[in-house]
């Protein structure tokens, strides 16, 4: 689900239910993930530099 949310992001649609459910997640699967994965996301989005 990270990965879906962050090619959602980076093609510049929102990360939404609706949107994940077209990726073919359900929705009870999102709101036991989403939090989750959202901080997945966002850790594997983030690159150091140095």
């Amino acid at each position: 689900m990270a990965d879906d949310m962050r090619e959602l992001a980076y093609s510049g649609q929102n990360v939404s239910v609706e949107n994940l459910k077209l990726r073919g997640w359900s929705e009870p699967t999102i709101s036991l993930l989403a939090t989750q994965a959202a901080a997945m996301a966002r850790r594997q989005s983030v690159r150091q530099v140095a």
